[in-house]
């Protein structure tokens, strides 16, 4: 491998190692605010009741459901940068085709369209809360643009992969 190819490698290599940790450390934070939560004493002070589509609710419900939310988020996230990690690793390797490539790239493109399905719940939600509490709508069209084009490109590329694999398994099979 090159050494600036190396250099760029190692680089991604370490920003994806802090960026795991930092999605760690944010679990482990909604975890301990969740566990704080179940307090009496702290409990307590949020149990005044909101409404939330028509529906009387109290503001724990809703604490509780944005840190499962999060949490659910922040999970895909670390599974998304461990898969990462693995194509990391076999590039270090100068394994590029290979099936564990292909699986690992299929499965980040797994859990993207996950995140878009949230992503677009979320909105579909925000509009709803927004049209019942008569409060002005905006819908933020960019950031699921921006998904959007991440799939082609991480769809992009598993094809690539795909016909590559192919191909070397044609060549290796010649030989």
């Amino acid at each position: 491998m090159i050494k600036k190819e190396s250099l760029i490698v190692n680089f991604l290599s370490w920003g994806l190692m802090i960026a795991k940790w930092l999605f760690g450390i944010m679990v482990f934070l909604l975890v301990t605010i969740g566990i704080g939560l179940a307090v009496p004493g702290i409990r307590k002070n949020l149990s005044y009741s909101t409404n939330i589509l028509g529906i009387s609710t109290s503001n724990l419900t809703v604490v509780f459901g944005a840190i499962f939310v999060s949490l659910f988020i922040f999970m895909i996230f670390f599974a998304i940068i461990s898969y990462l990690q693995k194509l990391i690793k076999n590039i270090k390797n100068l394994s590029f085709f290979e099936i564990t490539n292909l699986i690992s790239i299929k499965k980040i493109l797994h859990l993207i369209l996950v995140l878009i399905i949230v992503q677009i719940f979320y909105g579909m939600l925000e509009i709803v809360l927004g049209i019942l509490n008569n409060q002005a709508i905006s819908i933020n069209f960019a950031a699921l643009l921006i998904s959007f084009i991440f799939v082609v490109v991480v769809q992009t590329i598993y094809i690539l992969l795909d016909n590559g694999l192919k191909l070397k398994n044609e060549n290796d099979s010649f030989l």
